[in-house]
């Protein structure tokens, strides 16, 4: 029997678009890309590498350096990419959600490894404005700053999976489905 460790962590990347669209897509899975209009988030329940382009099957030269939090800063930090004028532009804010998975997380494991899930009108309006704090704020060192950012991680976590149950069809007769019943 395998043993609960805390450093048995997966983490559930999530973005969710603020305007225009994108497309996400895992670095090695065969899942398709996914279009991401304003108003969806996005979720990796298994933590797979991903990306986030203009258009799919994009590649830049990586430079994992610049997605790190520097050392100097708290979150959340802005990062700038594709500095192409001719390209549409985007706003997201990412974040992630770790998770303990051992022995098993059925949640997580009976997921999509992409997860598009836009998010309703009326959530929407409570959610855009959770993030447009959390940008407002960065690099102000606020008092329990962190410890905001990560109660955000799980509601968009939430309304992410909610919005995904909404569009699974009615005849779905799987663990996350069962999520549905009241």
């Amino acid at each position: 029997m395998q043993s609960i460790r805390p450093s048995s962590v997966k983490a559930a990347t999530a973005a969710s678009m603020s305007w225009r669209s994108c497309w996400a897509e895992t670095v090695d899975g065969p899942e398709p890309a996914v279009r991401l209009r304003a108003g969806d988030m996005v979720i990796f329940p298994a933590g797979d590498a991903n990306i986030i382009a203009s258009a799919p099957g994009m590649r830049g030269a990586p430079d994992a350096a610049q997605y790190y939090r520097p050392v100097d800063r708290l979150l959340p930090f802005a990062l700038t990419a594709g500095r192409d004028a001719a390209a549409d532009r985007c706003r997201f804010v990412c974040g992630f959600l770790g998770c303990d998975t051992q022995p098993f997380n059925p949640l997580l494991e009976a997921l999509p490894r992409i997860v598009r899930a836009p998010v309703s009108e009326a959530s929407w309006q409570w959610v855009a404005r959770l993030l447009d704090a959390a940008v407002d704020t960065a690099g102000q060192g606020s008092a329990g700053q962190e410890a905001m950012l990560t109660k955000l991680a799980e509601l968009m976590f939430v309304e992410a999976l909610r919005g995904h149950l909404e569009r699974l069809p009615p005849d779905a007769h799987n663990w996350v489905a069962g999520l549905r019943d009241p």
